[in-house]
């Protein structure tokens, strides 16, 4: 998904993303939140995450973007 994110929508931050994606589909509740194919409903996320961002390369999968990444990580579980 990852390589997928950083193909067709590089100025995206894909974890990110993925975390409001995630936190957003977890608080929907009843038939809006019945998906058929989560992939999917995530690539389409992503690709509207694309439309609002402008578009410069993104680092994903540089060693900044995974410091980046586990730092949210470690903040959301109270981890410094």
């Amino acid at each position: 998904m990852l390589a997928w994110a950083s193909q067709n929508a590089p100025s995206v931050d894909a974890l990110l993303e993925t975390e409001r994606f995630v936190d957003y589909w977890s608080a929907k509740a009843g038939a809006a939140a019945a998906k058929l194919d989560w992939i999917a409903t995530w690539r389409n996320w992503l690709r509207t995450a694309a439309e609002r961002t402008p578009h410069q390369k993104s680092d994903v999968g540089s060693p900044a973007y995974w410091a980046r990444a586990m730092n949210r990580a470690r903040a959301k579980e109270g981890v410094r």
